[in-house]
């Protein structure tokens, strides 16, 4: 029987074909997975074959259980290794079960349907194990094996729900079409798809099986193919088919958000009674509404009814990135209601300490931030990730480099490490507009293409971003203070697209490569999206919670050649006037000349770049470039008190 072993970076595998005896040695010393991967390359959509299922306990079911209840399967059975050790404050029996199939299964989705209704049977066991992908580590010690019992028939798992409404006659695509991962059907549902229903009633019939089967997760498409598909006739046309099935929808659709209502808390907001959120405990569902839809959808009457039973919450509408708790009641006795909804790693019971950052990423960091020139790069980015989870940063990402070498990489790794509704991605206009709404309630903003050296009032706006609070504006609605939990990230292909200041405190400015993700080595990693892919999310989640932060983070990164290019690109012309003409001139080296009067001297060719500056503007210079020019003011008892330029260029000395 085949099996893959996982190498060290968890995509890469081999397929090995071993025999039972084999197979039980092999998963005490290896990563393993029960699928074979098409070019030994680990992820679904390469899914080739499976010859065994794996049932894996963590928690409430004990081991002589499990030996009692498969001992008369095929099967091995063997401990993890968090096996009767303290996990989450619980020490337990841990391990897995490998049951053997009759034959093979050879098709993605075949698998997923048999695995949701194999768990669905072995409830006990952890429910996520059944994507086409999944790998496991290796085991500690072996428990029980049986290699002459009874092998299981994945094709029983393709009707797990809906046994008493089969036959005999059942054709096979039938069977197939009800093994999604929704609730089994109805009988007459099964008539519809089998075109067993008497003419007088095919429109009724067709109504109230789409009905039901849009309330349990099927699509308008499938309902018209499969339900309705065996009705066509010269006297009930395809388009009479279609109306039928889009009025079951209107429906379903309204069902479903009655039933919803009455599942959840429904949440309104104290200081905007419009907006209301409907909570499902259960599901830990949040749904955005307006409190008009819900009255207009449960009427007068049923919203009385609503509100009587305590569905209806005021309470106080808050964001916090640290919390987990949904809601909770505050001392003044009013609720709290934390807008956060944390990534699915987040959920995870099992947080692994992760010392290792995964390969995926240590090779993508490497190349976006020119490893082998700029190691300082590299190591601040980490840090920088490592403290959005960890606290915030305070001081703006800033990636400028030529096209096509990763940034947008980079934002998608960051969408899917702090969550989708937590994150924000738009193009400059965001700075440029009155209204800035999308920004509230998030933790990570990724500006791209930024471009707002000319316009000081986006600029400022920009800079804004890093303070505490921030102030957010939505249309027809009062401007309003709030905490800031936003990490800021700007990428650019322009060096010009921001002007850095001489005593910039925000902007960390990372070395770029100028080498295109398409020339490396990890593209066809980056094609597959193994970057974006759950399980590496989570790994890396992990290593960046428990990664050390050395650094100050309220200090801005500036130890890169791409900080000083930035730098340079920000001059404006009577500032580059000053320094490429003035103080790298070698008769100038050395020389000091009060302020007031070298402004004066200057004047013309100062102002032929444009308006005369303060003299506040050449200490900024200054402080931007201190190995050109030179500003220093003696004490009045010392000298007159005035200030004085000095160029302290000197080529010898620069070119060592």
């Amino acid at each position: 029987m085949k099996i893959s072993k996982v190498e060290k970076n968890q995509t890469s595998c081999s397929s090995l074909d071993l025999n039972f005896q084999e197979l039980k040695e092999f998963i005490l010393v290896n990563n393993w997975s029960p699928i074979v991967f098409e070019n030994n390359y680990r992820k679904s959509s390469n899914f080739k074959s499976c010859q065994f299922l794996v049932l894996d306990y963590d928690d409430g079911y004990s081991l002589n259980e499990a030996i009692e209840e498969f001992k008369n399967f095929k099967h091995i059975i063997a401990t993890t290794r968090s096996h009767q050790k303290d996990k989450n404050g619980k020490i337990c029996d841990r391990f897995r079960v490998l049951l053997f199939l009759k034959g093979r299964i050879e098709n993605l989705e075949e698998f997923q349907k048999v695995m949701f209704n194999f768990l669905k049977k072995y409830n006990l066991s952890d429910q996520k194990c059944k994507d086409g992908a999944r790998y496991y580590y290796k085991s500690t010690k072996l428990i029980s094996s049986n290699e002459t019992g009874e092998e299981i028939d994945a094709y029983k798992f393709f009707i797990i729900g809906n046994e008493d409404k089969l036959v005999e006659s059942t054709p096979v695509d039938v069977l197939k079409d009800l093994a999604l991962d929704k609730e089994p059907l109805s009988e007459l549902c099964i008539d519809l798809m089998k075109g067993d229903i008497k003419v007088g009633e095919r429109n009724d019939s067709l109504f109230k099986g789409a009905r039901e089967a849009i309330s349990k997760g099927y699509s308008k498409k499938w309902c018209i193919r499969k339900l309705g598909k065996k009705l066509i006739s010269e006297d009930f046309s395809e388009d009479e088919v279609e109306k039928t099935v889009e009025s079951a929808i209107n429906y379903a659709s309204s069902d479903a958000f009655k039933k919803k209502l009455w599942d959840s808390k429904c949440l309104v907001d104290l200081e905007n009674p419009k907006m209301a959120v409907l909570l499902n405990d259960k599901e830990r569902n949040q749904l955005k509404c307006d409190l008009k839809s819900i009255r207009d959808r449960l009427g007068a009457k049923g919203y009385g009814q609503y509100k009587a039973y305590g569905k209806v919450i005021y309470c106080n509408f808050d964001y916090d990135p640290k919390s987990l708790d949904i809601l909770t009641l505050q001392s003044n006795g009013l609720y709290k209601y934390n807008n956060y909804v944390p990534p699915l790693w987040k959920l995870e019971e099992d947080q692994k300490v992760v010392s290792k950052i995964p390969q995926i990423y240590d090779d993508f960091f490497k190349h976006l931030t020119s490893y082998e020139e700029s190691e300082k790069s590299y190591n601040y980015l980490i840090d920088w990730l490592a403290n959005i989870l960890q606290d915030r940063n305070q001081t703006i990402l800033t990636l400028v480099g030529v096209q096509g070498v990763g940034k947008g990489v980079l934002g998608q790794i960051l969408r899917e490490l702090v969550g989708k509704e937590n994150y924000y991605e738009s193009r400059d206009e965001i700075l440029k507009n009155k209204f800035n709404a999308p920004l509230l309630y998030k933790q990570v903003v990724n500006i791209d293409e930024i471009d707002v050296r000319t316009k000081s009032a986006a600029f400022d706006k920009l800079k804004a971003l890093i303070n505490p609070t921030i102030e957010v504006e939505a249309k027809g609605e009062n401007q309003k203070n709030v905490t800031n939990h936003a990490n800021i990230f700007i990428s650019s292909n322009r060096t010009d697209c921001i002007r850095i200041s001489g005593n910039n405190r925000r902007f960390s400015v990372l070395e770029l490569t100028d080498t295109p993700l398409r020339n490396t080595k990890i593209i066809e990693a980056i094609k597959d999206k193994v970057h974006l892919d759950k399980e590496n999310i989570y790994q890396l989640a992990m290593f960046l919670l428990n990664h050390r932060i050395e650094r100050d983070m309220l200090e801005p990164f500036v130890e890169s050649k791409r900080f000083e290019e930035l730098k340079e690109e920000s001059l404006y012309m009577w500032e580059k006037w000053v320094i490429e003409v003035w103080a790298m001139n070698e008769n100038n080296f050395g020389k000091r000349t009060k302020l007031k009067e070298f402004i004066s001297m200057s004047k013309d060719n100062i102002q032929s770049y444009g308006r005369i500056p303060s003299q506040s503007k050449f200490i900024d210079l200054a402080s931007k470039f201190p190995n050109y020019i030179k500003i220093s003011q003696p004490f009045r008892n010392e000298g007159d008190g005035a200030r004085y330029i000095e160029s302290v260029y000197n080529k010898k000395s620069q070119a060592k």
